[in-house]
Formats: structure tokens, sequence, C-alpha cells
């Protein structure tokens, strides 16, 4: 049989016809001697059965029945080795014709071959594509079928070899062989999106799923069983600690699992992980299908569907892969810097630089506008800079996001209008250094003259004249009042260096106005002038303090959250005793305390490696702890003394007005809880999670309303604080106090 088909194909016979021949041939000796097999096997029992046979017929019988049987096997295998493919039976012939020929084998690994040699793409299937390559491959999942690694069916290789060559005819595959056939990927329709990290890293995501719903693909929920089903997953990751990366390779191994089962076709993976270990992730994670850095948001639809939306998109080497297959293209975009990435999208780069306070600075020239939030629909992160101009000993931003690049101010307006049409209450501006806005491109507070204005120039219109942060904060509460007429705006991740008087007045006179709250984030890190000195961060515990103290003194009711670090490498018991002061001395309203994380290319990180500087890692748990225990002290305290001032027995004073201290509050969500008693509270009614111009979303305390009547997410409740629970508040409407303790009249 095989020297006929080598005849056959030596020849110059046509191999579709001589495939076709050797199948039905193969097929047709395959049932003879299975028949032949089952009858002489009966015989042969029957011979030996029959009754009053003598004994040397019965053990003819049996020798019979054992020596057809192998016959019949032998023979039915060699049958079946006639549908071997072509280029197993001709391994020692040489090719015959030219490479035109050789596609039209019904072999996918002989096209490949002749498409390797041609340099054009040629279809077939994925393992057999990695034999070509001399690898070796176990067999893979694809659409959560198991694919074999030689061809899925010999006829479906006719077809692809044939449209290769433009020779296809209708209805030539034996429908033997459309049994065997393997099912194309199912199209890219659905994505779901992990969002890990920071809120600069949410604004990403939000962007990122923006861009893929425009682009016609379905948004799906990541916390559903399998990521919900979804086509595609992407993990937009966090890269700042070795905590984050955990993180971050966590959920990417776990979207691979998925993939491998069948649950999903493509995992892609964006953001600061990326960006900083791009040479490292095929080896941590195998199985990722693309890369997209944090300069290139906006090649996340090519990455997620590289065939198009709706289109299946094969794996490399598959049978279903074609010349305009993406998969064959590379399979990430990461820019090293922001000036290669806006050279690459065709912008006027000359001139222009990424050396942070220059003021020739590239600014954030991409667009976080049209986003698909992720946050509940009262409030919003805007983003008003990118990178940072600082150089912390401990800090790998600069080294992930670049220097800083300020938005500019008109586009960071529109934004925020369209964030407020959209339903936004509360505006979160956010930036690696919020401070140092606009010192980048030429338009910052450090311009001429304007870090010299004194608080008679904060008002009015000379706040639009000061450039940098002041100017931007003004435009931004304007547009508060004149889209919404009410509304939050919170500054977050200010920066102490730059923090002068000038934005301090600035800040007082525009929280005065009302739509700036009397709140700021602003990590301080740590309260000793060593350990400031040793991290980097060009600032004393004078100047800190300075700018701690004259917020509180000029802005009634303002509170502060910052952060601090916990063991950093040279850090004495003195210093930690001199942060302990700090923090007691400034009385915060919120404080984050984190142990020092060893980062690799930091200089920190290259200090920590000295043994004489490094921290043991029990004594930065300790001194975490006493930190934190001193924050709580604060804390409940401060709690303890607000809610003191409600009298439970007299919650209307002598003028009518409610006893207690009276706060706005933004309610997030409703609880299940009901009928829960607490301090002047009666049992009827709901409990809701809500928050005070005091607390941001997601890292401080929160406030708990309690109220009979019914309330929607996103409403401004006026409230007075009735109780506190450990760093919580508890409070109730001031509407409904003072109802139920107004009288009926008697006349």
């Amino acid at each position: 049989m095989r020297r006929f088909v080598r005849w056959l194909w030596e020849t110059g016979s046509d191999p579709t016809t001589c495939h076709a021949l050797v199948h039905h041939l193969s097929w047709a000796v395959w049932k003879l001697s299975a028949s032949g097999l089952c009858a002489w096997s009966c015989r042969g029992l029957l011979l030996a059965r029959k009754g009053g046979a003598p004994r040397r017929r019965r053990r003819f019988g049996q020798v019979l029945r054992v020596v057809l049987t192998c016959f019949g096997l032998a023979f039915g295998v060699l049958g079946r080795v006639g549908a071997l493919p072509f280029d197993t039976m001709t391994k020692s012939s040489p090719a015959r014709g030219s490479v035109a020929r050789s596609v039209r084998s019904s072999s996918a690994r002989s096209a490949a071959n002749a498409g390797k040699q041609a340099g054009a793409l040629v279809a077939g299937n994925k393992v057999a594509a990695k034999k070509v390559a001399g690898k070796k491959v176990a067999p893979k999942k694809v659409a959560g079928k198991k694919v074999v690694g030689k061809t899925a069916s010999a006829a479906k290789k006719i077809s692809s070899a044939k449209k290769a060559a433009g020779t296809s005819k209708p209805n030539s595959i034996p429908r033997a062989a459309k049994r065997h056939e393997a099912k194309a990927p199912r199209p890219i329709l659905t994505v779901s999106l992990v969002s890990l990290g920071c809120p600069k890293n949410l604004v990403d995501s939000e962007k990122m799923l923006g861009l893929l719903a425009e682009s016609g693909l379905t948004p799906v929920s990541s916390q559903a069983e399998g990521f919900g089903g979804a086509d595609a997953v992407v993990v937009n990751t966090c890269g700042f600690l070795e905590a984050s990366k955990e993180e971050s390779l966590s959920v990417i191994k776990e979207a691979i699992e998925a993939k491998n089962k069948g649950l999903i076709q493509r995992v892609v993976v964006a953001g600061c992980l990326v960006q900083r270990h791009r040479a490292k992730m095929l080896e941590w994670a195998p199985g990722i299908d693309a890369m997209v850095g944090v300069f290139d948001r906006d090649k996340i639809v090519e990455a997620v569907a590289p065939a198009g939306v709706g289109v299946a998109t094969p794996a490399k080497g598959s049978k279903h892969a074609s010349a305009l297959d993406a998969s064959d293209r590379p399979n990430y975009w990461i820019a090293a810097n922001a000036l290669v990435a806006a050279d690459q999208r065709g912008m006027k780069t000359t001139g222009l630089t990424v050396n942070g306070k220059d003021g020739k600075g590239i600014g954030y020239f991409e667009d976080d506008s049209s986003r698909l939030r992720l946050t509940p629909r009262h409030y919003a992160y805007l983003r008003i800079s990118e990178g940072c101009n600082q150089n912390c000993a401990f800090c790998t931003i600069p080294s992930i996001r670049g220097k800083m690049r300020s938005k500019p101010a008109e586009r960071i307006v529109a934004e925020a209008r369209e964030l407020l049409l959209d339903g936004a209450h509360e505006l979160l501006m956010i930036g690696q250094d919020t401070t140092s806005y606009g010192d980048d491109i030429g338009t910052g507070l450090s311009s001429g003259l304007r870090a010299n204005a004194s608080v008679a120039n904060v008002s009015g219109s000379g706040l639009a004249d000061m450039g940098g942060l002041p100017s931007l904060l003004k435009s931004l509460s304007d547009t508060v009042g004149e889209v919404s007429g009410s509304g939050w705006l919170r500054l977050m991740y200010a920066y102490p260096t730059n923090f002068t008087q000038p934005i301090i007045d600035a800040f007082a006179a525009l929280c005065a106005k009302g739509f700036l709250i009397p709140y700021l984030d602003i990590p301080l890190q740590h309260g000793s002038d060593r350990v400031l000195s040793l991290m980097r961060r060009n600032v004393t515990r004078a100047q800190q303090g300075a700018v701690i103290r004259g917020l509180q003194k000029q802005v009634p009711g303002m509170a502060i959250r910052t952060t601090f670090i916990s063991g950093f490498p040279g850090e004495t018991e003195a210093d930690h005793n001199e942060l302990l002061d700090f923090v007691e001395e400034m009385n915060f309203e919120n404080v984050g305390i984190f142990e020092y994380s060893h980062e690799a290319g930091t200089v920190a990180g290259t200090m920590e490696e000295d043994p004489s500087l490094a921290v043991a890692p029990e004594v930065k748990a300790r001194r975490r702890g006493e930190v934190m225990a001193l924050q709580q002290r604060i804390v409940f305290d401060r709690n303890k003394a607000v809610a003191a001032k409600f009298d439970e027995k007299r919650p209307l004073d002598g003028a009518g007005k409610i006893s207690g201290v009276v706060r706005d509050v933004i309610i997030d969500a409703g609880l299940q809880t009901r009928g829960r008693r607490t301090t002047g509270v009666v049992e009827a009614g709901r409990l809701y999670q809500g928050r005070t111009t005091s607390q941001a979303p997601q890292i401080d305390g929160m406030t708990f309303v309690h109220s009979k009547n019914e309330l929607a997410s996103g409403e401004v409740v006026r409230c007075v604080i009735v109780d506190w629970d450990g760093y919580d508040l508890i409070a109730r409407p001031v509407a409904e106090l003072e109802k139920r303790l107004s009288l009926t009249v008697l006349r």
C-alpha cells in the first residue's frame, strides 16, 4: 500500500485524487478485514464447540481462530497505513515540483514548510507548525476541544491547501473526514476587565473599557465565576510594590488557567507591571496573548481582538490562521516613554522633552474622556497629571510612569464637565504630584513672579492669574457651579515640597466658596529630618509642619490624610520616636502606615542590601504597630468627642436647633441591615453607608446613616452625628429628628 501511494505521488498524480483513492481503499481494506475477522472467528468458535467432535477438531478450531484473528488485525492495520499523511510516506523521496505544488499538499506540515520557504503565511495546525520549528509540544485545547498534534482531518487539509493554491472545489471533502473536523475558535464578542492598584490605574482601566465598548465589545463582570464567561480578559496590573506584583500575577495565572480550560479565548495584560517587567512577564506567566504598556492604552482593542471585533482570533500556526491574521504580528505594545509614544502616533515632538520642570514637556497628550466608569455613579476620579519629578529613594513611579506630564487645563475642565453631566457629584483630583501641576509645560505656579502672590491677590479674579494648581482649582470650581450648582472637589496626592503659602491661601479661598471641600491627601512619609534626607524628599519636618498648621489654621474643618513608611533602611529608634511625636503633634484625621518594601532598581533597595542599614522585619512590624496604635487613639478620642455633643434626651436645644455636630453625608450604598439599635435611633429603619467631606472613598473611615426613609446612592443628606464605632461614625438625618420632635399646637 505504501509503495503504491509513493508510486502515485512520484509519477505526478494529482494529490487530491491520490489522497481520495487511498482513503477509500484503506476504508475498504479495513472493512473487509474486520468482516473476515468476525466471520472466521465465529466459524472457528462453532467448529471448536461442535458436539461430539474429536479432540483434534476442537484444537484445530481454536488454533484457526487465533490465527485468523491475528491475520485480520494485521491486515486491517496495514490497510489503515494508506491513510497516513503524504509527508510521512514521502520522507525519503525528494519533493517534486515547485513550492506552489507543495502548498497543494494535503499535509498541514508540508504546507507550513512550503509557506516558510516562500515567505508566505500558510494555513496549518498550531501544533504542526511548532513541529516544523523543531519544538515538541503537548496537545492543546482550542475552544474547549482537544486538538491532537497531527492534522485534525485529512479532508480538511485538502480544502485548506486548495484554497491557498486557488483550486478549491465544492463538495470535495469526504463525509468521514468531516466528522473529525475541529471547530474554529469563537469570535471575540465579550470582554472582562480586572483593575488592580491605585486610582490612576483605575482611570486607565475605565478608558480602556470605554475604547473596548466603543469598538463593539460587550463588557461583562469579572466577579462572576470564570470571568463571567467573557471571550477575552484584560488584567490591568500594579507593579509598585512586591506585594502588588504577586497579586497581579495571581490574577493573570487565574485567567490563563481559565483559558486552558476553554472558558475564555484571550488573556491580555496591561499596566505598570508590564511597563516595569516587560522582559520577564512571559517567563512568570506563560500563556499571555498580548501586553500593553502604560503609554499605549489606545492599542487595547487591537490587543484584545487582533482579527477584529466579532471575528475569531486563531492561535499562531493554527489551521484557521491566514495571511491577514494579526496573530503573526507583534503581540505587545510597550513604548519606552511618553516621547516615544507620541512620535509613534505622528505627533510633533521637536523641541519637546520629558525632563520634568523645564517648561518644554510634551505634557499629557492621552485622552481620558469617554470612559466607562467602574466607580459608583456619584463619584469619579479626575486625572490632572501623570508621572513625577521628585525621584524619592524608595519609589518606582518615575521608572514606570516617567517624568511629570501635566494635562492642559482646558481638557481637564472639559472632562470634569463630562463627568458632572454623567451624574458625578464628587470629583477626586489625582496625579502622582498634583501640587506641581503645570510646571512641566510652562504654566505652573513657579512661572514668573506668581509664586510670590500675596493673600490679597487670591480672591476673585486674582486666582485665575496665579497659574498652576490655584488657577486650575478655580476653573474647576467655576465649572461645578455652572454645571450642577453643587458638588465636591477633593484634592489628592499633594506633595509637601511645593505646597507654598500662595497655594494655602488659594485653597482656603476656594474652600470658602463651597465646592472645594476642606480635605487634603498629602503623603509625608516620615517625621525625622534624617530619614527624610535618606528618602530624598527635599523637605524638612519643619516645612511639613508649617504646611499642615497653615491649612488647619486658615481652613475651618480642615481634614488631612497622610501616609508614612516604617522601617526605611537606616531608620533608628530615635527616628521612629520622632515620627511618633510628629503624628501626635499634627493630629491627623486619617493616617496610613506601611512597612518598607524592598524594590530592586531603587536607591533604597540598594541601601537595604547593606546589613548595617537594613531594618529587621519584626522591627518594621513593631514600629508600624506603634504608629497605628497612636493614630487609633487619636481617631477614637476625636470620634468619641464628636458623638458626645449629641444629647439623646434633648436632641433640640432651646432655640429649636439640633444638638450635636451636623455634617453633610453622601450616601454610597444601602446595606442589608435593618432595625439596628443605636444611640438615638429607633428600631425601624435601614442602615446606609456614606461619607462626610472628611472621608475619601476606599481609604478612610465611613459614616453609617440610620434612616427610616429610603435613601438613594449619591444623595447628600444633612445628618447629625449620634454615635461612633471605632474609626466610623453613626448619624441620623436631621429632617427625621426634627419631624419626630415637632409637637401639634392645641388651640
